[in-house]
């Protein structure tokens, strides 16, 4: 429609899924719940030295700090995949148990203390 008629103007949406690769960088919201997770953040930041334009200096060093923070969280949550994944085999090692034969006081407690691990490695994830 021309402009003397209409002030409206045509619009051409294309509708198309964009494959944008590996995400650049995993974050584990128990980090935040680390009490030295801002000072180790805030340190390793201030060290980093880059030169060049800003949006070069500021990939760089998310690039820094993704590589700082996986060693970080390895340090201070060990391989917290690995041991949700064995909790979960505890579990349901001992529910099959419990089926059969019913389980003793002291699996009982085990199960239970292996439940609560795994809710709180739940939240550190």
């Amino acid at each position: 429609m021309g402009r003397s008629i209409s002030d409206h103007c045509p619009l051409i949406m294309r509708n198309s899924i964009v494959e944008w690769g590996p995400k650049p960088f995993k974050f584990f919201n128990g980090w935040i719940m680390h009490p030295d997770s801002k000072e180790f953040c805030r340190t390793k930041w201030e060290n980093y030295r880059v030169i060049g334009w800003k949006s070069y200096s500021l990939k760089e060093k998310l690039k820094m700090l993704k590589k700082d923070l996986k060693v970080w969280s390895r340090e201070m949550f060990g391989s917290l995949q690995h041991k949700m994944e064995s909790q979960r085999e505890a579990i349901e090692r001992l529910d099959r148990f419990d089926e059969v034969f019913g389980l003793e006081e002291e699996e009982v407690i085990e199960r239970n203390k292996v439940g609560v691990e795994l809710k709180r490695n739940m939240i550190w994830n």
